[in-house]
């Protein structure tokens, strides 16, 4: 949700490295470690606004609760098994 709101505002995002984030990778750096991280900095900083807006769009499609009730819904219909 963190980033969802950071890619809103336009905001350029990294983020550390545990399960939680490894969606994330496609768009946004991550590590385990904080001075790779540090290092890491201007590369996300020179993010253009046009990967900020994609990105944006792409996680606040994923993150729709509409997308996931569609996919329940229709797996318990029997469609998605």
């Amino acid at each position: 949700m963190k980033i969802l709101e950071s890619l809103h505002f336009g905001v350029p995002c990294l983020a550390t490295q545990v399960p939680k984030t490894e969606m994330i990778e496609e768009f946004f750096p991550r590590s385990p470690f904080p001075d790779v991280l540090k290092g890491l900095v201007p590369e996300v900083m020179g993010s253009t606004d046009a990967f900020l807006k994609n990105a944006y769009l792409h996680y606040a499609y994923e993150m729709n609760p509409k997308l996931h009730l569609a996919r329940v819904a229709e797996w318990l219909s029997g469609k998605g098994l």
